[in-house]
């Protein structure tokens, strides 16, 4: 981003005109260089391209690869569970040989058992699917607002190495002219100035890396991208936008993947229990080779039932009922740990949303802010008493910014939490139209 300093009003002295004069030229001469530098471009992106780049997301495509192999190869218990061949030989006499074909078979309770197991084991994929997409969805929600809030934060840094600059400068041509210096006031403007520096080269590292993420994280994306900011939802309007989210109570993809859990380990359950009470065992046929004897008197049939005796099972369907207990106390403890922090982050937003007012109060009604509409009338001229007003300003924007940076994060927390932000149909919540 390109910051173009609007010149200050006239402080008096060559120093300060010279100097003026200085950083136009080189302010002329940087342009002049961007203008004729080849390569460079820019491409405008808007918040809902890139929400919309959440479907591509490495993750999610690759869960969404798993849930439809495991759709395509759906699997399905049969009623015939395996076929075997015997042979028996009668007396030592292969012309008494005796054969028998066994059917085991699966029972019909047991097969529609599996097939609501399968279907639980395909909701939980279906689940795991959201939770990626919810995971998509928060990270590109915080980096395009850490990406806004850096551009204002760089910003204000600029503008207080300006305001410390322009500090040093008068107190320079005050000492020039043969004023008394202030040496404290002279050490004072300079630690400041290098301050604010150090803060705004932090401010452009995060704003170049926040810009690298977005880049990432939108297909065909380049490096030249600029976020477009002009239709974000204003601090203002959050809590209003927090009160107008839908009021159910909240539904986060972490417990829909417990609850899902919970209905497949109970699917395992009847899957279990409708094995242990199969009747039917087997069906046999069987051949025994007497040449004497006529067909009709070779041929035997046979069929195995089962006793009402669970064995193993029993066993299993305990285990599997501890294991349902232990899944249905996670997800309770989830869905109370996801309202607790829903109702923290509404509770927050509210506190902060009066914090916040208070502070915009005093940035727009503060004496400073009299004092350099007053220097645009004439009626302040002293330079050092316009910049310090200008710094305390500004510091105060500062403070006002910080209130605005937790707001959105506790209004992202609300929207994570509620389970809205991955809720269905997909809403850009950080626009102002929606």
């Amino acid at each position: 981003m390109l910051f173009v300093r609007v010149s200050p009003p006239s402080w008096g002295g060559a120093g300060g005109g010279v100097d003026r004069g200085a950083r136009t030229l080189s302010l002329f001469l940087f342009l002049l260089a961007v203008a004729l530098t080849p390569g460079i471009s820019q491409k405008a992106i808007s918040p809902d391209e890139i929400l919309a780049g959440a479907r591509q997301d490495a993750g999610v495509q690759a869960q969404a690869g798993h849930l439809e192999f495991a759709r395509q190869v759906n699997p399905r218990l049969p009623f015939v569970d395996r076929v075997s061949l015997r042979t028996q030989t009668d007396r030592l006499e292969l012309q008494r040989q005796r054969y028998a074909a066994r059917i085991s078979t699966n029972g019909i309770r047991e097969i529609r058992a599996e097939r609501r197991y399968q279907q639980a084991n395909l909701a939980v994929v279906e689940s795991r699917q959201r939770i990626l997409w919810h995971e998509a969805l928060a990270i590109r929600y915080e980096t395009m607002l850490s990406h806004r809030l850096a551009e204002q934060d760089m910003e204000l840094q600029h503008q207080l190495v300006l305001v410390f600059e322009d500090k040093i400068t008068v107190l320079k041509t005050r000492a020039e002219a043969g004023a008394e210096p202030d040496v404290e006031d002279l050490i004072e403007a300079e630690y400041n100035r290098d301050e604010a520096a150090l803060r705004l080269t932090a401010a452009e590292l995060f704003l170049q890396e926040t810009c690298h993420t977005l880049v990432l994280l939108t297909p065909g994306a380049d490096s030249g991208l600029v976020l477009i900011t002009a239709g974000f939802l204003p601090p203002e309007k959050l809590l209003s936008a927090a009160t107008s989210l839908p009021g159910q109570a909240p539904v986060h993809p972490e417990f829909l993947e417990k609850t899902a859990r919970v209905a497949r380990i109970e699917a395992q359950y009847e899957a279990e229990k409708a094995r242990s009470v199969q009747l039917l065992d087997f069906v046999q046929i069987r051949h025994d080779n007497r040449p004497t004897e006529p067909l009709s008197r070779d041929i035997s049939f046979a069929v195995g039932i089962n006793l009402p005796f669970r064995g193993t099972s029993s066993y299993k369907m305990a285990e599997l009922k501890i294991e349902k207990n232990a899944a249905e106390v996670e997800a309770m403890q989830e869905k109370s740990e996801a309202e607790r922090r829903t109702q923290d982050a509404r509770a927050q937003l509210v506190s902060l949303d009066a914090q916040y007012r208070q502070a915009k109060q005093h940035v727009d009604e503060n004496l400073a802010t009299y004092t350099l509409r007053e220097a645009g009338s004439g009626l302040v001229s002293d330079p050092m008493t316009l910049l310090r007003a200008k710094e305390l300003l500004l510091k105060r924007k500062q403070r006002l910014l910080n209130i605005e940076t937790a707001m959105y994060a506790q209004y992202l927390n609300l929207l994570d939490w509620s389970g809205a932000m991955s809720a269905e149909p997909l809403v850009n919540y950080l626009s102002d139209a929606r």
